[in-house]
């Protein structure tokens, strides 16, 4: 089986200004690492610990083979 992202999330689950309100920054310096850590917490979460999209996206599964029982 083989999997591919046709249309990702337009938003991710977080917003930047959420993450920096509950983490109490209230300057702009780190915004580019703060938005890659928010990127790389929500796909671990999404991968191995909930194995669930938390935003809406599209996936094309492709199956190797179809087995019919009867």
């Amino acid at each position: 089986m083989h999997r591919k992202l046709v249309s990702p999330p337009t938003e991710e689950a977080v917003s930047l200004s959420e993450l920096k309100e509950h983490l109490r920054i209230d300057h702009d310096a780190e915004d580019e690492l703060l938005t890659t850590y928010l990127q790389a917490a929500t796909k671990y979460a999404e991968q191995v610990l909930t194995f669930r999209a938390f935003m809406s996206q599209t996936w094309e599964v492709y199956l190797d083979e179809f087995q019919q029982t009867i």
